[in-house]
């Protein structure tokens, strides 16, 4: 009954005794890990699996070491399968003393890769570059909302400018309705980086509380020009 039970739950076990055996095996690991549990069971962990992958090598290292192991995403490979697990490693004990171990396995690869997507959508929100004209772009900045948008808004730009070409980059700030201390910061480096690629810069789109921000960190823009409207800027690169 207690089997039946385990083979209800959509989390993967398996367990094995302190031989590494296989002693159990519930249907959701045989799917998730794609093997047949007669097959596995009575076997040893290491010579069933050949090769084993993570989650096999963390369950013999609980036992091993008799610490119990967390990975919340963790890459499994086999055959044609690409998948991402969730792993929960426990010490199984009868008595006091330890008799085997269990790993709990989740499939979570639709989660990671929903996860990735989103990330990525992120990337092309806070960084989307527009050829404006022959070597001319465009960069209209959105607001920074965490510590991972400043790398990607540093990293993201420098590699946009250098695959399109461009030699002059006008950056608006009209979707910035304020603006802290490190996120101006962010910006004068970013503006910086440019320069030192050889990227001429334009600001345009300072609204009165960024231009407040910029003047009372210290940051002066005297080298890079600024204009109210982003016309006005691709107006001045293209004039000069």
């Amino acid at each position: 009954m207690f089997d039946a039970a385990l083979d209800q739950l959509d989390t993967g076990i398996l367990i094995i005794d302190t031989d590494f055996v296989i002693t159990f095996m519930n249907e959701a690991c045989e799917r998730i890990l794609d093997v047949r549990r007669e097959d596995a069971l009575g076997r040893n962990i290491d010579e069933f699996f050949n090769h084993p992958s993570q989650h096999i090598r963390n369950l013999q290292q609980t036992l091993e070491e008799e610490r119990e192991i967390t990975l919340d995403v963790l890459s499994y490979k086999r055959g044609k399968h690409d998948k991402f697990l969730r792993q929960q490693t426990r010490l199984l004990r009868e008595g006091g003393a330890i008799v085997g171990a269990m790993t709990e396995l989740k499939d979570i690869t639709g989660y990671v890769k929903k996860e990735r997507e989103l990330q990525a959508i992120i990337r092309n929100m806070t960084v989307n570059i527009v050829p404006v004209a022959d070597k001319i772009g465009a960069l209209p900045l959105q607001p920074i909302i965490d510590e991972s948008h400043k790398h990607i808004l540093l990293e993201r730009t420098l590699t946009l400018c250098m695959s399109l070409r461009l030699e002059k980059l006008a950056i608006d700030l009209t979707a910035i309705p304020s603006m802290d201390d490190e996120v101006a910061h962010s910006l004068m480096r970013l503006i910086e980086a440019l320069r030192l690629i050889g990227i001429e810069v334009i600001i345009t789109g300072i609204r009165p509380e960024v231009a407040m921000t910029l003047v009372t960190s210290g940051y002066h823009l005297d080298e890079c020009p600024s204009f109210a409207h982003l016309s006005q800027a691709l107006a001045y690169f293209t004039a000069v």
